[in-house]
């Protein structure tokens, strides 16, 4: 919570109140590691104290498991987030309670103890501080109170030197989550790139492809032309996983003199990872063209679309006022090395821009909040500890077409990475790079 003496890795960045506050005991005695065992007796002192004076009785509630919850300090506006987790043997519960400021990089990890007396008091005291070493935070002990059967425990706690206050623990909501892969459905947005045997730059190319077999293309040059959208018509041969596609008129143009090719294509379908492909080849004649001058150089083509799941959520318990704590696993997508301390970073939707949302952290600081991804690059210049930094992309919003995908490279001083990652609201997506010094 807050440490018992000044120390450069805290002053200045809790506050007024931790400049107040820290460096002394009680008595205004300044605490070190030599009286800390004195401190620690009082502290054992009063807990048997309070076990001689409330006999402890064996509770039908379970209060073992995990809670969240806050905790506030009179006069102040300081407050922390708690994650609680501990098992009861009988009225006794051990564990671990970690506590983190509105600084994120301000947190701490305790041993805890806890005991109940009958259906509706619970006692906690700080055994340990597990995390970090220094500086030292405040002891907390904490008196709460629950009704049977209720996910709520509310009270107060106090330290010695520091101020006390309130305390509230919930129980999280308890969710089971089953995520069951959709049947493959051609129809749908198929989204990539598409090139020209006589053109040195690329094609931007999406398919929006509706049930009834009608549907639109849209392309964008990398070169000359700008963009244009194109009235289609497709099949979907089932035995030979192939997609058949053709486009019968231009609808949407940038440059009105602009003559597009009108394209055709024969493409294989494929499962890829977490993603369907269609790759092939494509061939055409120029819009209103005639004769042999009409016929485009063919080219190649390979798009991607999401493979879609269903997920089916049952809440066991719902709980107003949840505090947002977010624990989700982390998917290491790449690992790489890099010679300097500074990288470059771009990122982008390389797919159609449906409305993804994302922050990105950067070994756990926050270098992009809640930036709605576009299809122009994003640049940042970061710098690297050394040894490992994760490289953290967290899905705030999927979007109309989830999961979020996004497209990143990693510019380190002689070549660029490109990667793709991707995040939904169980997992984010991340990399690995290490800073090699030599």
């Amino acid at each position: 919570m807050i440490a018992f003496r000044k120390a450069s890795a805290i002053k200045g960045k809790g506050g007024p109140f931790l400049d107040h506050l820290l460096g002394s005991g009680v008595d205004g005695t300044p605490i070190t590691y030599e009286n800390m065992t004195k401190i620690n007796v009082s502290m054992y002192a009063w807990l048997f104290s309070l076990c001689a004076i409330w006999p402890i009785w064996l509770s039908g509630q379970d209060l073992g498991g995990s809670w969240i919850g806050k905790l506030t300090e009179y006069g102040t506006e300081v407050q922390f987030d708690l994650t609680l987790e501990w098992e009861a043997r009988g009225s006794i519960l051990e564990g671990q309670m970690q506590s983190v400021g509105s600084d994120t990089s301000l947190r701490a990890i305790f041993q805890v103890s806890g005991w109940q007396r009958g259906e509706d008091s619970i006692y906690i005291q700080d055994i340990q501080q597990l995390q970090p070493a220094k500086p030292l935070w405040c002891t907390k002990r904490m008196r709460l109170w629950s009704k049977p059967g209720r996910d709520t425990l509310r009270g107060r706690w106090d330290a010695p030197g520091c101020r006390g206050g309130e305390v509230v623990f919930y129980r999280p909501v308890v969710t089971r989550v089953q995520e069951i892969e959709v049947p493959f459905q051609p129809a749908g947005a198929w989204t990539g790139q598409l090139n020209q045997s006589d053109r040195a730059y690329g094609f931007y190319y999406t398919l929006d492809l509706q049930p009834d077999g009608t549907g639109f293309s849209y392309i964008v040059s990398e070169g000359s032309g700008g963009e244009a959208r194109h009235a289609l018509r497709w099949s979907f041969d089932v035995d030979e996983q192939v997609l058949r596609f053709y486009e019968h008129e231009v609808v949407e143009l940038t440059i009105p003199d602009w003559k597009w090719c009108l394209k055709q294509g024969q493409v294989r379908w494929d499962k890829v990872g977490q993603s369907y492909v269609l790759s092939g080849q494509w061939s055409g004649k120029i819009e209103g063209a005639t004769g042999p001058n009409s016929v485009c150089a063919p080219g190649r083509l390979r798009l991607e679309k999401p493979v879609l799941t269903q997920v089916v959520t049952e809440k066991k318990r719902h709980i107003e006022q949840l505090p947002v704590l977010r624990k989700r696993p982390i998917r290491v997508s790449k690992t790489m090395d890099v010679e300097r301390e500074k990288i470059r970073l771009f990122l982008w939707d390389n797919g159609m821009v449906d409305g993804d949302v994302i922050s990105v952290y950067l070994n756990g600081q926050r270098l992009l909040d809640k930036y709605r991804v576009r299809k122009s690059k994003a640049e940042l210049t970061i710098n690297l500890q050394k040894g490992a930094n994760f490289l953290v992309l967290v899905s705030d919003d999927m979007g109309s077409v989830p999961p979020t995908t996004i497209a990143i490279s990693i510019h380190d001083g002689h070549a660029e990475h490109p990667i793709v990652l991707r995040s939904n609201q169980y997992e984010s997506g991340a990399v690995l790079v290490r800073r090699i010094d030599f």
